[in-house]
């Protein structure tokens, strides 16, 4: 007999490395509505994990995003070569999630936390920076959660389910976090 999906170990771990107090978890469907859980701990995300199952075997996506303020960005639409090219860089992803062939989304892990409009002038220049997919970033995106089924393509199209994947989860800050966004901030005060 075939053992049961249960995402729970992976989804923690995706969880403790974006290390914030709480959580938005959301189920959406491919026509983009959805149900957020809001201000989720770790341990109220995990209970309702048969919950998600249901619902990503139905076809919908299971994402994630820290509560509130925080400080975390989030970029997706990266390359296996883009994601290693930004750790030699200085931006070490915290979190890294594989959503398809060689198609990636990275958390990176600030040094401090950052008001929404902080957050977002930071996340939009890390996306041109990187070459990530600049419409999908902003402060308060959600990214996929690790350990459940993506059932359709970038565009929308039906595809063979892609489990998504948890490449690495190591929580740590960036190097180059503190520089960044001190250029980056005092250049706003001088403008």
């Amino acid at each position: 007999m075939e053992a049961k999906f249960n995402p729970v170990q992976v989804v923690e771990k995706q969880l403790v490395a974006m290390a914030t107090s709480r959580f938005d978890i959301a189920t959406r469907s491919v026509k983009k509505t959805a149900k957020i859980h809001q201000e989720l701990f770790i341990n109220q995300a995990k209970d309702l994990i048969p919950q998600f199952v249901k619902l990503n075997e139905a076809g919908q996506y299971v994402l994630v995003r820290p509560f509130g303020e925080h400080g975390l960005s989030l970029l997706s639409g990266l390359s296996n070569r883009q994601v290693s090219d930004m750790g030699v860089a200085g931006f070490e992803p915290a979190v890294i999630v594989q959503y398809g062939h060689d198609e990636y989304q990275v958390w990176l892990k600030h040094d401090r936390k950052l008001d929404a409009k902080q957050s977002e002038r930071v996340t939009h220049h890390l996306a041109k920076l990187l070459e990530a997919d600049t419409d999908a970033a902003h402060w308060n995106s959600f990214g996929l959660l690790a350990g459940f089924l993506v059932h359709h393509d970038a565009k929308g199209q039906p595809q063979s389910p892609f489990q998504v994947q948890l490449v690495a989860a190591g929580g740590e800050v960036y190097s180059e976090a503190g520089r960044f966004i001190d250029r980056l901030l005092a250049a706003d005060a001088n403008a």
